[in-house]
């Protein structure tokens, strides 16, 4: 089993946008869709025709709606202080911790679950406090830096049933449900899955929430209702009814041999509207504590889709690179009005890896999972 050195690290997942690898110092393109549903006998089926042709296509995934949490009531929690110098991070930033804890200037928030047994040895740490999952490789520009950056991060395990055995999995992913994080088109992940035969394959890149060159996500603000558009950042827009803020990445946005994802996720803010999203004195709560405690997650991964499996090197956006020292790796991508240095990855795919889909996984959920997770004493904004 392979060791990482530690710095390396409502609906559905659609897989209805296009395909478009990154490409070196050239811009992203992608499609984007407008989709129907309709109700058959398995749960929710859908149709989606684009409002540009686009490159690559591949099939829907009927899913069950996620459960909705009445809004609280009590009296809302200040919001943390707005501060344009980054704490000065210790382990604690870099590794997980209980629910509930507060440190530095980060107010007590928590990161879901641990990593589990199986994670730790593939990454040769011998306890939680030496699995560095926060600060790693493939962090987007300042993600572990503002309190409200780093108390985005959400570990998750779980475990699903295939024809060939139990898929173990357990991801870190960074899901800042605020209105900074809605200004982003682009979002770390780290997927770790092991297999039934016991082998652990690791994905890491940026999770694309954006289409065509859009310089941020695609986000569409609503007043308690889907749009039907993907990719999305879905945002509810205050004064309405709450729902779930619904983030649907770009189907092979992080390379056609990397998984799809798709969250949705109890919101904390309303949409900022006119305010400044960088100003955590504009954001606006919804309730009197944090909801996003309550998280659904579906993803899948095609062994159809790409030949790549072993070890091989990829550029965060999922450009397969020959190793950590090929000449695209010190270049740089423009997406929009943004460019990125190229950062290159360690990845590795087991050749036993099955299809985790909608199709192939037979628990109840099938490849999706909801839950609230633990807050231990308690978490306040923004967690």
């Amino acid at each position: 089993m392979r060791k990482f050195v530690l710095l390396s690290a409502v609906i559905l997942i659609l897989a209805f946008a296009g395909v478009a690898g990154a490409q070196t110092g050239m811009n992203i393109t992608s499609g984007t869709f407008l989709c129907n549903f309709q109700v058959n006998a398995d749960g929710f089926g859908m149709s989606c025709l684009p409002y540009v042709a686009p490159e690559q296509t591949a099939t829907a995934t009927p899913l069950p709606l996620p459960t909705n949490t009445p809004e609280p009531t009590s009296t809302p929690l200040p919001l943390p202080t707005p501060t344009n110098t980054p704490h000065a991070m210790d382990m604690t930033d870099m590794t997980w911790h209980a629910p509930g804890v507060s440190h530095g200037d980060r107010p007590a928030h928590e990161h879901g679950d641990a990593p589990p047994q199986f994670v730790l040895d593939f990454m040769g740490a011998s306890s939680v406090d030496q699995a560095m999952l926060f600060t790693h490789a493939g962090n987007t520009p300042g993600e572990n830096m503002l309190n409200y950056k780093h108390t985005a991060f959400k570990g998750w395990y779980g475990e699903w049933r295939v024809a060939s055995g139990l898929v173990k999995w357990y991801g870190v992913f960074h899901l800042d449900t605020n209105p900074a994080g809605h200004t982003s088109r682009f979002h770390s992940y780290q997927l770790w899955v092991q297999d039934p035969t016991g082998n652990t394959s690791h994905f890491e890149g940026w999770v694309d929430f954006g289409t065509g060159n859009m310089t941020g996500p695609q986000k569409i603000v609503t007043c308690g209702v889907d749009s039907g558009i993907r990719p999305i950042m879905l945002v509810n827009q205050q004064g309405c009814n709450v729902r779930f803020e619904n983030w649907y990445a770009r189907a092979s946005g992080s390379g056609a041999w990397a998984p799809d994802f798709g969250f949705n996720i109890n919101p904390t803010y309303f949409d900022i509207g006119s305010g400044d999203p960088l100003n955590v004195s504009d954001w606006r709560q919804i309730g009197g504590s944090p909801r996003n405690v309550d998280r659904r997650l579906e993803w899948a991964w095609y062994p159809n889709r790409s030949n790549q499996r072993g070890a091989f090197w990829a550029t965060q956006f999922g450009q397969v690179v020959s190793g950590q020292n090929d000449p695209i790796c010190s270049q740089v991508t423009t997406v929009g009005g943004k460019s990125y240095n190229n950062i290159c990855l360690a990845q590795y795919i087991a050749p036993t890896l099955p299809e985790v889909s909608f199709n192939t996984v037979l628990s109840g959920g099938r490849n999706s999972q909801q839950r609230t997770f633990p807050v231990g004493n308690g978490v306040v904004f923004p967690n």
